[in-house]
């Protein structure tokens, strides 16, 4: 198993063999990347970056995506596979982020796997 020291030698050297990797999806918050990689299974994130825009715009708060109605959330995610699922599983996370994070994006592993279409 590699220590701790060996991790942080090949992280480096990884940051200096590729300055500018980043990931393909597009989001301004903790909240919308954890909704577009719930959105992103089964899917490219070309497809998920078509129809986020139009996600934010119409739920810019996680407050507003956790009241959503499950019909107008289906409606901006049709595009994509599984919307259905996923238009439910990201109103019940936008909730359990409210009611069992305090608004936050939790950051450990075990936190962000308890969350619905998470894991």
């Amino acid at each position: 198993m590699l220590g701790r020291k060996r991790v942080n030698e090949a992280l480096a050297l990884m940051g200096e063999m590729f300055p500018n990797a980043h990931g393909e999806l597009e989001w301004e918050t903790p909240f919308q990347l954890l909704v577009a990689v719930i959105l992103s299974a089964q899917t490219t994130d070309k497809a998920v970056n078509k129809i986020t825009p139009g996600l934010w715009a119409r739920y810019p708060e996680i407050e507003d995506l956790a009241s959503a109605n499950l019909d107008d959330v289906e409606m901006c995610l049709r595009t994509i596979g599984l919307y259905k699922n996923k238009a439910k599983n990201i109103i019940k996370t936008a909730r359990a982020v409210l009611m069992n994070f305090d608004g936050q994006v939790p950051k450990t592993h075990k936190e962000l796997e308890s969350l619905p279409g998470v894991g």
